[in-house]
């Protein structure tokens, strides 16, 4: 653990950074192990860096009470930046995180979670607006899980930045930075082949391997 003294708080900054857990566990080792009600109370850290596990946490069906409230707890740290370059991210799974968190974090900056693997399937079934865009397109699909997506836009040669904020609840957000140099990053959409979004401010088409149900794309040349 590290500390530094805040002159403008007139507060002592306690910094650790954990390394691959769950949220139960990164909780536990946050609040002691008798964490299990919600509090307002400011967090006992007040910057967390974490390399955790959304699989793990989230994308399962019994997840229990407690493990919802833990999720409120790890983003009632004022800076929070967490990473997860081993779970495929859906906005399902973004949408259980940003439900939970406290309304007493929703004026802090936005969270930050840095990932290697997007997924998402379209269902083209029903009519849909105008697509120009691939971006078009995950708007839509965070809508359906009452999430807006703000903004997405590229970062330097490997990095999409995706903002993101719960619909009807007044909560804190979440900035998701998808790396696509990391080893195994995947982004990529099913059902949309007969959009073709290839004009994309941020993305392109790669395809290089005949998949007929997934689209894959990387980032344009910025050059």
């Amino acid at each position: 653990m590290r500390r530094s003294y805040n002159l403008e708080t007139d507060t002592t900054d306690f910094f650790h950074i954990f390394n691959g857990m769950t949220f139960e566990m990164l909780s536990s080792i946050i609040y002691g192990n008798e964490s299990i009600s919600v509090s307002d109370r400011p967090a006992l850290f007040s910057y967390l860096e974490a390399d955790v596990n959304f699989k793990q946490s989230i994308d399962h069906q019994n997840i229990t009470n407690q493990q919802f409230i833990k999720m409120g707890l790890i983003g009632a740290v004022p800076t929070c930046k967490l990473i997860d370059y081993e779970s495929v991210f859906t906005f399902e799974m973004i949408y259980i995180f940003l439900d939970q968190q406290l309304y007493s974090s929703k004026d802090y900056e936005p969270i930050e979670l840095r990932i290697a693997k997007f997924s998402e399937s379209w269902d083209n079934s029903q009519s849909q607006p105008v697509i120009k865009s691939l971006s078009d397109i995950l708007k839509i699909i965070a809508l359906s899980f009452k999430l807006d997506l703000i903004s997405m836009q590229v970062l330097g040669q490997e990095v999409v930045k995706m903002e993101i904020q719960m619909r009807d609840l007044d909560a804190r957000r979440l900035v998701v930075f998808h790396d696509g140099d990391q080893n195994g990053s995947i982004f990529r959409m099913r059902g949309i082949q007969q959009y073709q979004p290839n004009n994309d401010d941020c993305l392109t088409n790669s395809n290089t391997n005949n998949d007929d149900e997934w689209m894959y794309f990387t980032l344009k040349d910025q050059a």
